[in-house]
């Protein structure tokens, strides 16, 4: 198995090397990459006030970071689900008058259909329409996440989601130019945050009818690189830099390499959701940031972490940072999870070079010096297949339980199930059989939404894991995290 997964990363590297274009720059963002409180650029914080304006002590804290993000939820109760993101704009540009040199940005998701946007619920419900969006035999099919994050009833139309079906061009037009356009024409933000953005690869399009029965995995592919495109290039015209959302498990090496060779020339942050300080991440990061042809044309990063891993994360972050590399740790995706953590006003200087890397045979050592202090992220190396990529493959191969299961033995949510297997996001699925690892990637009864939760017990040991259904324990190697060690030069 450890060199069938070699194998895979060795071609989809070489197939990266042989299909990106030679000179291809890609467009930087307009804004400087600049501190505003602390002497490091790069923190970022990315919140929402469910029902309101920012009030006066949170737009103060707002003035601490280099970039500000607003979620979903913004505004989401305060307009009763209706034209949400009029209003979302407007505090968007309150933050940028107040603080010019942060980067300043909106939400809007890149795989579903929000009815709580004004252009979405004008066609959501005309059949002129429908094929524009994911439908099977029972009608559209629903993405009831946001609904079951905000407490309501799952199918309540103010909340319900649907999925764009990207194969429909024209469904693609509207999108970009009904909803998006737009939005981007005003002025006084920067930059539009598009969730779930390699989210088509999850595959609910395969469960749709009124596809070409003919599509595969690879054409899902091609219709997902050619939105991100025509998106990031649509944005260039008004001036705004887009964000893409992407997560680890979402996609395979090949696919990444594919994706990254087509928007060679495309500008585009990478979002890192529910990073881990793991051999994965770092090197999947440095490949576009420093090593090879992220060297001379590197790819713009936003990592994302949950506060438990800051340490280890932040450390991680000065390890691969560059130019437009930033950084936010947080306790959930609203105000009240978010705070200005000490460890931000540390001086760090300038980076004196690039990250070292240095193999022994139990441990990988990254090292990076700056001019007010030296970073050392060590991670010990896992003898086992890796854990931390979730392959299907991998998991096929494992003999998990086949009784029946569902969510109702952890109330179906995201914690729930974390606490019950003993999950940790991107390091193991613990006890959970396949189905509840699908419920888990979105792929049934969640919406299409991947879960990003830890569980308040070590890996396998929720109480699932001694019950009749769990699956075959799924951890990471004791060895496979980062250790990072900040010292300050005197």
């Amino acid at each position: 198995r450890l060199f069938k997964m070699a194998c895979k990363v060795f071609v989809a590297l070489l197939l990266f090397i042989v299909t990106k274009p030679t000179s291809a720059i890609r467009p930087l963002p307009h804004w400087k990459y600049t501190a505003v409180r602390a002497g490091t650029p790069g923190y970022a914080w990315f919140g929402a006030n469910e029902t309101g304006w920012e009030n006066a002590s949170q737009m103060e804290a707002l003035g601490n970071y280099s970039m500000v993000v607003f979620g979903w939820q913004d505004w989401l109760k305060g307009v009763n689900y209706t034209d949400e993101l009029d209003k979302m704009v407007q505090q968007a540009q309150l933050v940028k008058a107040r603080y010019p040199e942060t980067a300043v940005v909106v939400y809007i998701d890149g795989l579903r259909v929000q009815p709580f946007y004004a252009a979405n619920k004008k066609i959501m419900y005309d059949p002129q329409y429908q094929d524009f969006f994911l439908r099977n035999d029972n009608g559209t099919i629903p993405a009831p996440v946001y609904c079951d994050i905000m407490g309501q009833p799952s199918y309540a139309p103010y909340c319900l989601c649907w999925y764009w079906n990207w194969f429909n061009q024209s469904a693609v037009d509207y999108y970009l130019n009904e909803l998006v356009l737009p939005q981007v024409k005003k002025a006084g933000f920067d930059a539009v945050f598009f969730d779930g953005s390699d989210g088509f690869l999850r595959g609910t399009w395969k469960h749709a009818t009124n596809i070409d029965p003919s599509f595969n995995d690879s054409d899902a592919l091609k219709a997902l690189v050619n939105v991100h495109k025509r998106g990031a290039e649509l944005l260039q015209t008004q001036g705004k830099y887009a964000i893409y959302s992407e997560h680890l498990v979402d996609s395979n090496y090949t696919q990444q390499a594919y994706i990254a060779s087509e928007l060679a020339e495309s500008g585009y942050f990478r979002f890192y959701e529910g990073f881990q300080p793991n051999v994965n991440y770092v090197e999947s990061i440095l490949n576009e940031t420093q090593h090879g042809w992220g060297a001379t044309n590197p790819l713009p990063v936003i990592i994302h972490c949950s506060t438990p891993t800051l340490n280890d994360s932040l450390a991680a972050f000065l390890i691969v940072r560059t130019n437009y590399t930033y950084f936010m740790a947080s306790r959930g995706w609203l105000d009240v999870g978010w705070t200005w953590h000490p460890e931000y006003d540390i001086p760090v200087g300038e980076p004196l070079g690039p990250a070292i890397t240095m193999k022994t045979e139990n441990a990988t050592i990254y090292i990076r010096n700056y001019s007010l202090l030296n970073v050392i992220l060590e991670c010990n190396n896992s003898k086992e297949v890796d854990k931390v990529n979730l392959d299907e493959e991998i998991y096929d191969t494992i003999n998990h339980s086949k009784e029946t299961w569902s969510c109702d033995v952890f109330n179906c949510t995201c914690q729930g199930m974390a606490n019950y297997y003993g999950v940790h996001a991107g390091e193991g699925f613990g006890c959970a059989p396949l189905a509840a690892q699908d419920w888990w990637k979105g792929k049934i009864g969640h919406g299409g939404h991947p879960c990003n939760a830890n569980a308040n017990c070590p890996c396998c040991k929720g109480p699932g894991c001694s019950k009749p259904g769990a699956g075959k324990c799924i951890c990471p190697s004791s060895t496979s995290k980062c250790k990072g060690t900040i010292v300050r030069k005197t």
